[in-house]
């Protein structure tokens, strides 16, 4: 059952146990108020007089509790609205630094063939300044509706593991833009890749070497805590990319789980 269908059953047993109050109230008033000698066409008068005063009463009760669920229901679409847009964007950065990772796993093969990717540049411009400061901004509306600070911290997170992944990959696209045109591959078919001709290794043997270095060595990082402390740590480039794509999947599940779709 999702939220929409909770709250219509939370505002019909709230509609429904209001009035059953009401007609209790009535009843009791009716049973301690009413002269057991009179005639029943009183008695029926009293009655009816009653049920009127508990139908007019329940009209400003039921528009409370009506009102009441439409504000919560404005507030629930307000939040699913800022969570969708949060992922838009998260997905959109995700996509974008995702693609030149999957780019830098093909140079793990350099050192025996001929890797040909000429859409592996300007790596630092995948990570958008504009677009995550745009993230906090949303998930700091949620955390203020909600009282809640999950989302920030999963967002703040996927901005750490972003800047991991992207500030290794740019090392990796200096040394591969020396091979490349070293090479001179810029006339050669993107996402290519063949074996190295007489001499052509030669060439690059810094480069290849530089490469294999950078995808397997530990880079240092460091991480600041709320009492301002620096945390430094290691983490090669595959470390790199499974703390990425494990921030971000778990910021999706979070933002999935708080629309319930």
């Amino acid at each position: 059952m999702n939220i929409i269908d909770d709250k219509k059953l939370s505002l019909f047993f709230k509609l429904i146990i209001s009035y059953a109050l009401l007609l209790n109230l009535a009843f009791l008033f009716y049973v301690f108020n009413t002269d057991p000698a009179s005639d029943q066409t009183a008695k029926g008068a009293v009655l009816t007089n009653l049920l009127v005063w508990t139908a007019t009463l329940f009209t400003p009760v039921a528009a409370f509790f009506f009102y009441d669920s439409w504000k919560e229901q404005k507030n629930y679409e307000f939040k699913k609205e800022i969570l969708i847009k949060l992922n838009d964007l998260a997905a959109s950065e995700y996509i974008k630094i995702l693609k030149k990772s999957r780019s830098a796993d093909r140079l793990k093969k350099i050192k025996d063939e001929i890797i040909i990717l000429s859409d592996f540049n300007k790596v630092l411009e995948s990570m958008n300044n504009d677009i995550f400061n745009e993230m906090y901004a949303l998930a700091k509306i949620h955390q203020k509706l909600t009282g809640k600070s999950v989302i920030i911290d999963l967002k703040e997170k996927f901005d750490l593991n972003s800047f991991e992944i992207v500030n290794i990959l740019s090392k990796l696209e200096i040394q591969y833009n020396l091979y490349y045109k070293k090479l001179n591959l810029e006339s050669s078919i993107n996402n290519q890749y063949r074996s190295y001709k007489k001499g052509e290794k030669d060439v690059v043997t810094i480069e290849i070497n530089e490469i294999n270095y950078l995808i397997s060595k530990k880079f240092e990082f460091y991480r600041t805590d709320l009492n301002g402390i620096d945390h430094y740590y290691e983490i090669t480039y595959d470390e790199a990319v499974n703390r990425f794509t494990d921030s971000y999947n778990l910021l999706l599940d979070k933002i999935v789980s708080e629309i319930k779709l």
